[in-house]
């Protein structure tokens, strides 16, 4: 699979002083257990999405209508991997676009704010258990995974305890207009790239 023209950050080794409940974009990535090819195939660079792929696309949309700051971008199945671009935004606000966009965090940078963030990540009394705020990007990424897995194993000819996932999750905040438009092409030429890499 072509990479992206951004790194991306595997959701474990996130930057332990930004807070991604901060409203913006960010482009993600979810890929399968194994990298399986759960979710359907490319043909002539289109994807051609399973019963599986199906409830993956459903649920991602669902995100938000169930959630009154998410408001979704550009976005693609493929057959052991998502793409999204998702905006984490004010109440109300149902429409968005990257012309002058600059991603700005919730609070300026200080050493209180990233100390108090850090000191949530690792709290002993959490057992282990990352903190997750309510509607950051980690809360609603693990929602979407929770319910395409739950419905894939009720809907699906596949084994109740299947893995459908890889544990984490990739991200990239996007910081201005030219990486969102960057990720918007990327997610859209996705399918013929892999066509052409992989013919399948």
């Amino acid at each position: 699979m072509p990479r992206p023209d951004f790194p991306q950050r595997k959701n474990s080794l996130r930057h332990p002083d930004i807070d991604y409940s901060s409203r913006g974009a960010y482009f993600v990535t979810v890929r399968t257990h194994r990298r399986r090819p759960l979710f359907g195939s490319i043909r002539d660079g289109v994807m051609d999405c399973s019963p599986t792929g199906d409830i993956v696309r459903d649920e991602w949309y669902r995100t938000e209508t169930l959630r009154g700051n998410v408001v979704l971008d550009a976005f693609v199945v493929m057959p052991d991997h998502v793409h999204g671009i998702l905006c984490l935004v004010p109440e109300g606000v149902t429409e968005v676009s990257p012309r002058g966009y600059r991603w700005r965090p919730l609070a300026p940078p200080d050493a209180g704010n990233a100390q108090s963030l850090r000191a949530r990540r690792h709290d002993p009394e959490r057992h282990g258990v990352a903190y997750r705020p309510p509607n950051s990007l980690s809360s609603i990424m693990v929602g979407f995974k929770g319910a395409v897995t739950r419905r894939i194993r009720a809907e699906c000819d596949i084994q109740p305890d299947a893995r459908i996932w890889q544990r984490t999750f990739y991200d990239r905040v996007l910081r201005n207009e030219r990486e969102w438009r960057s990720a918007r092409q990327y997610i859209r030429l996705n399918p013929q790239r892999w066509w052409e890499k992989h013919g399948r």
